[in-house]
């Protein structure tokens, strides 16, 4: 990437205002700005499923069966703790 952007889109999923404002100004991030009741912060699987419903929405996935890659600091709210990637449909 010659220029530095990125060739897919990223979403970020944040429950905080300020950090969803943030991500705004970079190019190719769509933030999502979550509830704190959007998903079960206890359950990974429950925060993929509504990863893919928000990037379905959004229109960043054409097909429910489209790749899409995450990345999630686990537990939830550990600032700087990105330490899990999952590939999923």
């Amino acid at each position: 990437l010659p220029n530095g952007n990125p060739d897919v889109p990223i979403l970020a999923i944040s429950p905080m205002k300020e950090t969803a404002r943030q991500l705004a100004m970079s190019w190719g991030v769509y933030p999502d700005m979550s509830a704190e009741d959007s998903f079960d912060t206890d359950d990974f699987r429950d925060m993929l499923r509504y990863s893919c419903e928000i990037a379905l929405k959004k229109g960043l996935v054409k097909d429910p069966n489209d790749l899409m890659v995450v990345t999630a600091g686990f537990p939830f709210g550990t600032p700087g703790a990105a330490n899990v990637i999952r590939v999923i449909p």
